[in-house]
């Protein structure tokens, strides 16, 4: 006696390896147009940082202390007035350096000065 097995098709097999198939193509394709995925990262490069110490000493002097410079000079900066209790940082004029904001005085008689 010998056994014979008849190889059946399903019309649903043929159809579920059709859908695999498609959603394959159409994940490829999704990932190939998002340029995140398909762009290699730019690596960035470190800045330099050039710091200074913006303080006001004990006459409301506001004084600036650069101790990034190249060679061996020490650079020094300090306001014209005195009297000054508290300054700020910021980019006034839109050049790309930090502006100083120096408050002086009280009320009517107040003083903002921009270096």
């Amino acid at each position: 006696m010998s056994y014979h097995f008849a190889r059946i098709f399903h019309p649903q097999a043929r159809t579920n390896g059709f859908k695999i198939l498609t959603m394959l193509v159409t994940s490829a394709l999704v990932l190939a147009l998002l340029p995140s995925v398909a762009a290699p990262q730019t690596k960035v490069q470190a800045q330099t940082i050039d710091d200074e110490i913006v303080y006001i000493d004990g006459a409301g002097v506001i004084r600036v202390l650069d101790t990034n410079q190249a060679g061996t000079k020490l650079i020094q900066w300090f306001s014209d007035e005195d009297g000054f209790y508290d300054f700020a940082l910021g980019d006034v004029n839109n050049d790309g350096d930090q502006e100083i904001i120096g408050i002086k005085g009280t009320g009517a008689a107040g003083k903002l000065v921009v270096y």
